[in-house]
């Protein structure tokens, strides 16, 4: 028998963190094949009237694109807090900002592809998978900021 008990949650954080990356993997390469690869368009959206029609909304499109923007960076900084930012004795509240972080990010690369500028949902999402990617070594610990070393 160990003597070392095992972290509140742990099994809970691993499948939300996995769950994570599925979805912001999912959000890069969507993204990123919507972006890249528009449809072919009808001649008729392409002469003047149309494109006068759609610049009439009042700059709705600006304003979804930030307001996605601002939820899907919130989104990613909740889900690097709650891997980066807090240790394995505080797991449920790491799997609640981790639920909390994939909700908004979601939401907001959604929101965000529906404005203008779709290049920069891309890019918003592949800042969400970097985040969640590269935070994977220390998702049993976070980082270990302020620790001291038990041999000095």
């Amino acid at each position: 028998m160990s003597l070392q008990s095992t972290a509140p949650l742990a099994g809970t954080l691993r499948a939300f963190y996995f769950l994570a990356l599925f979805g912001v993997t999912l959000a890069v390469v969507l993204t990123g094949v919507f972006t890249n690869y528009k449809s072919p368009q009808p001649s008729w959206e392409e002469d003047e009237y149309a494109r006068q029609f759609e610049d009439e909304g009042g700059g709705q499109g600006d304003y979804t694109r930030n307001v996605g923007l601002i939820l899907a960076l919130t989104g990613t900084g909740l889900m690097g807090t709650a891997i980066l930012g807090l240790g394995s004795r505080f797991n449920p509240m790491r799997v609640g900002l981790l639920l909390a972080g994939m909700v908004l990010f979601g939401t907001g690369v959604g929101m965000g592809s529906t404005g203008s500028n779709d290049w920069t949902c891309f890019v918003t999402a592949a800042v969400g998978f970097v985040t969640v990617a590269a935070s994977f070594p220390w998702l049993e610990d976070g980082l270990p900021i302020g620790r001291r070393r038990s041999g000095a």
